[in-house]
């Protein structure tokens, strides 16, 4: 699949790039090969014909931030806990809606992918 192509060309240029402390001359902890085959992992579940695959940003935590080009959800993947996606969607229920959801199920995992459908059908 070209998006998990993609996916990875990109988690290994970031590997390249901010594997080592201090990539950001600001102090920012290396990526580590573990965080990259977390976030792969992570894209491999949720990403289909449905949801595009997010931009993949690099954390100064160490970690890997999954975003939305249009902002509406991120998932944070880092070394010290489970993923966790997050979604800011303004159209819902007609407020402003912050919830998150730790991936540490399939039924987690379900749940995010049915909103990131919702989340990109609404878009289109």
């Amino acid at each position: 699949m070209a998006i998990q192509n993609d996916a990875i060309e990109k988690l290994v240029e970031l590997l390249e790039k901010c594997g080592h402390d201090n990539w950001d001359s600001y102090g920012a902890k290396a990526l580590t090969p573990r965080v990259c085959l977390h976030a792969m992992y992570v894209l491999s579940r949720l990403v289909c014909d449905d949801v595009p695959c997010p931009c993949i940003v690099p954390a100064p935590n160490g970690g890997i931030q999954l975003e939305d080009a249009t902002g509406d959800w991120d998932i944070i993947i880092n070394d010290t806990a489970e993923p966790y996606a997050s979604f800011y969607d303004e159209d819902y229920d007609d407020d402003t809606v912050d919830v998150g959801v730790w991936l540490v199920s399939d039924h987690a995992y379900q749940l995010v992918r049915d909103r990131l459908v919702q989340i990109s059908r609404r878009s289109k």
